[in-house]
This record gives C-alpha cells, sequence and structure tokens, in this order.
C-alpha cells in the first residue's frame, strides 16, 4: 500500500493512517510524498510506515542518507 501527497510535515495523519491500513490487512505501508518538512523527524515514523519517498526535502536535519537509512532500517 502507497500513500501519496504533496506535502509531509509533522507526519502524524500518516502514521496514523498507516497503521489503520495494517490493521485492515496491508503487508506493508510507504509513503510518497513531493515536499519533505518531516518537523518531527524521521524516528516517530518507523513504527507504522516501512519506507519513504520523497522528491524534495525541505530541511536541514534530514537529508537523503536520513531517508536511506530509515528504509534500510538502520540503527534498529
Amino acid at each position: 500500500m502507497l500513500m501519496v501527497d504533496d506535502i509531509a510535515d509533522g507526519g502524524a495523519s500518516f502514521k496514523y493512517l498507516a497503521r489503520k491500513l495494517k490493521e485492515l490487512g496491508a503487508a506493508k505501508v510507504g509513503l510518497y510524498v513531493t515536499h519533505g518538512i518531516f518537523s518531527k523527524g524521521l524516528e516517530t515514523l518507523k513504527v507504522d510506515i516501512d519506507y519513504i519517498c520523497c522528491d524534495n526535502l525541505i530541511c536541514s536535519y534530514i537529508n537523503r542518507q536520513s531517508i536511506s537509512d530509515f528504509n534500510n532500517k538502520v540503527g534498529e
């Protein structure tokens, strides 16, 4: 299952939607956004979202390596 949106700020909406989708049977849930702010960081999304794709990061505290580490579950 893939959630698609134009922007992710804190990510709470995506986190709760992903949790619900998994309750309904989705094996994996990904997030694709064109613009990522991720003001709460990526750590809060790890439990519910399996992978993230983002075209434009609009912050200095998250970078492409952060997204790659998230997707590869580095640090678990």
